[in-house]
């Protein structure tokens, strides 16, 4: 007999989902807010200087980047608060013509802009240069 199932199946939809005339909604997305770039932010700085301190990388370092950088490329897919992207090269100067380059940092921050590196091009011989590519994620006004 399926009565009992059916009457207590549809009871359950009703509890979950109420009564009422219209289809439940799922939550909003947290937006992109000018507190929560900053605390981005604050992680690339912080990211930016325990690598800079250690002179390495490490393999939790890359989790922490690339976590930030998804929720960036989310808020700028989706449209979610005043954020930007672009891509730029830079090439960081040591000033020694050796041949020696300065190798790209992973991470950095710009103001209210926050840039992860997404390539690296090789090292000019003499130059002590290394081309650094870069996806920026600014906030609000960049101009």
């Amino acid at each position: 007999m399926k009565t009992p199932h059916c009457i207590a199946t549809a009871l359950a939809l009703v509890l979950m989902f109420g009564c009422g005339e219209h289809a439940p909604t799922a939550p909003a997305e947290p937006q992109m807010t000018a507190e929560r770039f900053e605390t981005l932010r604050e992680s690339a700085i912080r990211i930016a200087n325990r690598v800079a301190a250690t002179g390495e990388i490490t393999a939790a370092d890359r989790i922490e980047i690339e976590a930030l950088q998804r929720e960036l490329e989310e808020c700028v897919r989706t449209g979610d608060g005043p954020l930007a992207s672009s891509t730029s090269a830079s090439a960081p100067g040591n000033g020694a013509p050796t041949g020696s380059c300065t190798p790209c940092p992973f991470i950095i921050s710009n103001g209210n802009c926050i840039g992860v590196l997404r390539s690296a091009g090789p090292c000019r011989p003499g130059a002590g240069l290394e081309r650094c590519f870069y996806n920026w994620y600014c906030y609000g006004s960049t101009g």
